[in-house]
């Protein structure tokens, strides 16, 4: 005889399932529609939409490889402050090298509630980073950014909305 165990749970106990933030977005699979009013458009220019635009010239280039210049001008590889390093140049010109970076962190401070911003270290994580600081330490009252490594420290209780880390 096999037994099983079937569990059926027509709410969701709040102390088991996260809400949903914000309010409205449908607890569904992001499918076309939901991803549209969800995501907003950020035109590149600039230096990034150079780079992306040479790259996008060349042939054989596998998607992943050219979605990698969407975020900032230069390969995240080379977003460093050694030899050949891009990192105080974006910096300083955050607006033309990674306007999508830039887009992020103009709303985090305008909206000033705690948000997780999720970004490969392979698709310029580092650069975000030092982006969301930099805007943290210019907005009219200063927020903490949070690394990975401050994970729990962001997670925690009193973290809940944002009081030692923003994002």
């Amino acid at each position: 005889l096999d037994e099983g165990f079937l569990s059926c749970l027509a709410l969701k106990p709040q102390p088991l399932f996260p809400i949903c933030r914000p309010e409205g977005i449908p607890e569904t699979k992001l499918l076309a529609k939901v991803l549209k009013q969800l995501c907003r458009r950020v035109s590149l220019h600039g230096e990034s939409l150079h780079a992306y635009s040479l790259k996008a010239q060349v042939p054989d280039l596998a998607p992943v490889r050219l979605r990698a210049y969407c975020n900032m001008c230069a390969y995240a590889g080379s977003y460093h402050d050694g030899r050949g390093g891009c990192k105080p140049y974006i910096l300083q010109n955050v607006r033309t090298c990674a306007p999508k970076f830039q887009a992020i962190a103009e709303e985090v401070v305008r909206f000033r509630k705690k948000a997780l911003i999720l970004v490969a270290r392979g698709s310029g994580y580092r650069a975000m980073f030092d982006v969301m600081r930099q805007a943290a330490s210019a907005a009219k009252s200063p927020f903490g950014v949070a690394s990975m490594e401050q994970l729990a420290e962001f997670n925690a209780p009193d973290n809940l909305r944002g009081e030692r880390f923003l994002c």
